[in-house]
């Protein structure tokens, strides 16, 4: 079985910094671009910062990544895309969020689907250790 698996900024760990609004703004550019900033901003710069790619990779764990899927997999606990939705505080009218429900569902089906009864043991597993 495979499935894609893009990573996002939850999995993008980086030092705090004084600026959380440029420290955010890091982490989103790593988590699009795969790999940690080689520099941060100037502190005297009006604007977004300009990051340039190091060959730091962002590499998850196995775990993070299972967890990632099991929780894209709460899709399937609703009924239809408005009440997914409202649960997770996207906007119904959006084009954008019915994409993001329309590959979380086509994900979660490959993925449960591929593991077959072993699914709901490892999303007991994975919801165990996360309490």
């Amino acid at each position: 079985m495979s499935t894609s698996f893009r990573c996002g900024i939850g999995l993008v760990t980086l030092p705090p910094t004084k600026d959380r609004y440029h420290n955010r703004k890091m982490e989103e550019w790593a988590a699009n671009n795969g790999v940690y900033p080689k520099t941060s901003f100037n502190h005297s710069c009006v604007g977004d910062p300009v990051f340039f790619p190091s060959k730091r990779r962002i590499i998850p764990n196995s775990k993070s990544v299972m967890e990632c899927l099991i929780s894209d997999t709460e899709v399937l606990d609703y009924t239809d895309f408005e009440d997914w939705a409202s649960s997770f505080g996207y906007d119904e009218d959006s084009l954008s969020a019915f994409r993001t429900y329309e590959e979380c569902l086509k994900l979660s089906l490959v993925f449960k689907n591929g593991l077959g009864g072993k699914f709901d043991i490892l999303k007991d597993i994975i919801k165990k250790e996360n309490e």
